[in-house]
């Protein structure tokens, strides 16, 4: 019935829903812990070279500037200004030489990255089941409309505060996300509706 259908709907829902956060929380700690180890190394190196061989990595720092279109002399006085401190001349060589940005002394990064995949996931993936705490629901009814249209306002709201925070147009953002939902969710119906017609 719809009560038994609701119910199967919400619980195999929600514990889909915990596995996937869990998932990508732990994929992205994953990967920031791997890329924080990299920076440590990488910054390791440096401060090794800056140590012992300061001219070297001075000139080299000097000739990257001049390549970014800082003339030779605003390069040198620039660069002899950030050397005279060890620690933040190599904190320029790891953002400007090597391109990393990871903040190595937050050891804790990773962690709270993951904590932060793990919650956005969960919050945004139980969006469609709210439709169903109610213990009903069968098929493509009210409450599958219902659910349809609360998935589509927790695309735009993440797409939005995506776009917040990365300096993109909102709407554009919001409108890409919920596009991106439209077409994910109608071929994965599809595909449903042919595997059930299949397997009949």
């Amino acid at each position: 019935n719809a009560e038994y259908m609701g119910r199967t709907v919400l619980v195999f829902g929600f514990a889909n829903c915990i596995a996937d956060a869990f998932s990508m929380g732990f994929g992205e700690f994953v990967s920031g812990a791997a890329e924080r180890e990299f920076a440590l190394k990488e910054r390791e190196r440096e401060e090794w070279e800056v140590q012992n061989c300061p001219d070297v990595e001075i000139q080299e720092m000097i000739e990257l500037y001049q390549e970014k279109g800082i003339s030779e002399e605003d390069a040198k006085e620039f660069v002899s200004i950030i050397s005279k401190d060890p620690k933040e001349f190599v904190d320029f060589m790891m953002v400007d030489e090597l391109g990393i940005l990871i903040d190595v002394d937050d050891k804790y990064g990773p962690l709270k990255q993951g904590i932060v995949m793990f919650l956005s996931f969960f919050l945004f993936g139980m969006a469609p089941l709210l439709a169903y705490f109610t213990g009903r629901g069968k098929g493509t009814d009210g409450v599958f409309a219902c659910s349809v249209a609360l998935t589509g306002v927790a695309l735009v709201v993440l797409g939005a505060t995506k776009g917040y925070l990365t300096s993109m147009s909102m709407p554009k953002s919001a409108f890409l996300m919920l596009l991106n939902g439209i077409i994910s969710g109608g071929v994965s119906y599809v595909v449903g509706v042919m595997v059930e017609a299949l397997v009949r």
